[in-house]
């Protein structure tokens, strides 16, 4: 089984130097997501000022398999954003 890396960045690096033995690339986009909801749930307090939170999984090769990124959006572009898809808000 290979092993799959999260590394994460919101101001400085953190690289994981552990890893997760995974099935393959499916298993590690599911961790990722997991991974991610964890870690934002955890620090949900500290997230909204800190800019930009971003989440990479690589392989043991150090190919990127994936990332996400989650960042605080401003309300008038959330309402923006809202719009497009319920235009009577």
């Amino acid at each position: 089984m290979p092993r799959y890396y999260f590394h994460t960045l919101q101001g400085r690096p953190f690289h994981d130097p552990d890893g997760e033995f995974l099935d393959g690339p499916a298993a590690a986009h599911r961790a990722a997501v997991r991974i991610m909801g964890e870690i934002l749930r955890d620090g949900a307090a500290d997230f909204w000022d800190a800019g930009p939170f971003s989440l990479i999984c690589a392989d043991e090769m150090g190919a990127v398999v994936t990332g996400l990124t989650a960042r605080k959006i401003n309300a008038e572009d959330s309402t923006r954003l809202l719009q497009r898809f319920v235009p009577e808000v």
